[in-house]
């Protein structure tokens, strides 16, 4: 994974390196030059939105190697298991060899239009959040039905 603070930063001082180069009479900053302005703006726009959107797609055997990381995880939900106070989707493959477990706990079912089980139990699935480890296992928590895609 890349440090996008640090990819944002490069790609905002690039185009100021570019004015400060090539129209020093011309360049302050924020940069002046309209046809420049467009342009940085855009890469500027650009990096931003493939930063923050474009999470890294991973198989969900490979989670536990990416664990702290905020990824996509896309494969087939094996089984659902509701419970009191939180839900289990077990990703990847059956309970106990799951290699992903999504956790949606009792407070966020209110974010959900039906119940987890009938949403994904057997279907192709992709969802996004943080990994976290969980007793030796890895673990999405889920707060939203927006972080998770049927297929």
């Amino acid at each position: 994974m890349f440090n996008d603070e640090l990819f944002r930063s490069i790609a905002a001082n690039s185009c100021i390196d570019y004015c400060i180069i090539y129209k020093p009479d011309t360049c302050t900053f924020p940069v002046q030059s309209t046809g420049m302005y467009k342009i940085c703006s855009t890469v500027i726009f650009l990096v931003s939105a493939i930063t923050s959107f474009g999470q890294a797609k991973i198989p969900a055997d490979a989670a536990a190697k990416h664990i702290g990381e905020t990824v996509t995880v896309c494969s087939m939900v094996y089984g659902v298991k509701a419970l009191e106070k939180v839900t289990f989707i077990n990703v990847g493959s059956a309970y106990p060899n799951a290699p992903l477990t999504l956790v949606i706990f009792a407070k966020d079912l209110v974010n959900f239009n039906d119940t987890p089980a009938k949403l994904y139990n057997n279907k192709s699935i992709c969802v996004t959040g943080t990994i976290k480890d969980y007793k030796g296992k890895a673990e999405i928590i889920v707060n939203k039905q927006e972080q998770i895609r049927v297929e």
